[in-house]
Parts: structure tokens; C-alpha cells; sequence
């Protein structure tokens, strides 16, 4: 009796797992960056410059005197 209970709950279980892993299969998305599709960034294109270099740099440093800003303020 004990096996057969355990056996309806392995095999809902078993079941339940294995439509979830067919639904998410057809889920990938599709339009995507993918590894073999990447290419190192041009820094010859200015907007590259400014998205990848300055924009960093100027939240560093705005940051960096907001936190000394906030700390010379106590």
C-alpha cells in the first residue's frame, strides 16, 4: 500500500517536472545576443566612448563626492 502511494507521487512528480522542461524548452528567446554572436566593442565610434568610458567614470567620481559630500555633512 505504502509503495504504490509512493510510487502515484514519484510518477505525478516525474510528470509535472517533465511538461515544465518541455514548456520552458519553447520558451527561449529568440533576437538575443548569444556568445557566438558577440564582437568586441569598436572604441573608434565615439558613442562607444562615451557609453563604455566617460558615462563610468563620471558616476564614479559623482558618487565618490556624494559619499564624501554626505560623510563631511554628520
Amino acid at each position: 500500500m505504502m509503495n504504490l502511494m509512493l510510487f502515484r507521487k514519484l510518477k505525478s512528480s516525474v510528470m509535472l517536472t517533465s511538461l515544465y522542461v518541455f514548456i520552458m524548452s519553447y520558451q527561449a528567446p529568440e533576437g538575443i545576443p548569444k556568445p557566438s554572436d558577440n564582437e568586441p566593442i569598436d572604441f573608434t565610434d565615439i558613442n562607444n566612448i562615451i557609453i563604455f568610458i566617460l558615462v563610468p567614470v563620471a558616476l564614479a567620481i559623482f558618487y565618490y563626492l556624494w559619499r564624501k559630500g554626505k560623510s563631511k555633512g554628520r
